[in-house]
């Protein structure tokens, strides 16, 4: 499980940071005693890529589909639709920005 920290949406690159919420990783905090050993992810879409485009398309689709269409009109719609949500899946970890 993943929650929506922060998106950005500049010149074609969408870049979204989630926190990991899985259950395993909850454990493993829980086991530590830690509540600073959240686990941060970032991922990055260039939307000029075809395949980026459509991947980050479908997930969004999925994501949003319980929300209006009026409401859903942009990119920076779609993408304020899903921030500070929670969802069971998360991206490919091709996506994912290695710090």
């Amino acid at each position: 499980m993943i929650e929506i920290n922060s998106v950005s949406f500049q010149k074609g690159i969408v870049e979204i940071e989630v926190l990991d919420i899985s259950d395993l990783r909850l454990e493993q905090m829980k086991e530590r005693n830690r509540q600073d050993d959240q686990r941060e992810i970032k991922y990055r879409f260039n939307l000029h890529v075809v395949e980026d485009y459509n991947y980050l398309g479908r997930w969004l689709k999925k994501a949003t589909k319980r929300v209006p269409a009026y409401q859903k009109k942009t990119w920076d719609d779609v993408l304020l639709c899903i921030l500070g949500k929670t969802y069971i899946s998360g991206f490919s970890s091709k996506y994912r920005v290695w710090e």
